[in-house]
């Protein structure tokens, strides 16, 4: 019989998306850990990118995946930004152009997708969320995409969150400089050494400035009336 622990010593935010009664397997719980580890560290790395972003409003929005490729044993983080150059020209989503680079670089799996930038209205469902929400193109490509399954994790993020995040987690582009060269284990050892921040998830969760949802909770928020 594979031994089995429950859920319970995960965040508040982890419970929002895993029934408290559930029991897991071991391996399971070591994966939703790694989520867990990995959730600010997005946000981060989404909040880089934005800076990056390209919009003739300006409307900076940057986002973060994590991407395991069948050959590597630590996940990596994939950026991209959006960039819209004119009212009239089309618009490319940072989602879009992060989950490109998790696939040209063989990833079969994106287990966690971050997204940074301010609200407003959604042009497919014409909702207002409390943070911005993937559009409604992005959505159609995480149904389509092998890749991006019903139960990967969004979490998305106004500006204001992330620089709270930033502020207290001064060391991030050093850690940024560490992945972007391949030395995974020391940027790893730098942000388990942060330990817990003054600024949780759970406590950016609770003032509305973070929401945390799979694709098929997000999905089905944007189809109801």
């Amino acid at each position: 019989m594979v031994p089995q622990v429950m859920i319970e010593a995960l965040p508040l935010w982890m419970h929002r998306l895993v029934p408290d009664d559930t029991r897991v397997t071991f391996e399971q719980y070591r994966v939703y850990d790694h989520l867990v580890q990995s959730a600010e560290h997005l946000i981060l790395r989404a909040y880089i990118a934005s800076t990056h972003s390209v919009s003739y409003r300006p409307f900076p929005v940057g986002s973060a995946v994590l991407g395991i490729h069948p050959y590597e044993h630590v996940p990596r983080v994939y950026t991209g930004h959006n960039m819209k150059v004119s009212q009239d020209a089309r618009v490319n989503c940072g989602e879009a152009f992060a989950i490109g680079a998790a696939r040209q670089r063989g990833c079969t799996h994106i287990p966690m997708i971050a997204v940074v930038g301010n609200p407003q209205s959604d042009h497919g469902s014409g909702k207002i969320s409390a943070t911005l929400h993937p559009c409604y193109r992005c959505r159609a490509e995480f149904a389509a995409l092998t890749e991006v399954h019903n139960d990967t994790i969004i979490v998305t993020a106004t500006q204001e969150a992330a620089h709270l995040l930033a502020e207290d987690t001064p060391q991030l582009p050093w850690v940024d400089h560490l992945v972007s060269t391949g030395q995974i284990r020391e940027a790893f050892q730098i942000i388990e050494a942060w330990g817990d921040t003054a600024v949780s998830l759970d406590h950016l969760i609770d003032d509305g400035l973070v929401e945390v949802m799979t694709v098929q909770q997000l999905l089905a928020y944007h189809h109801s009336t």
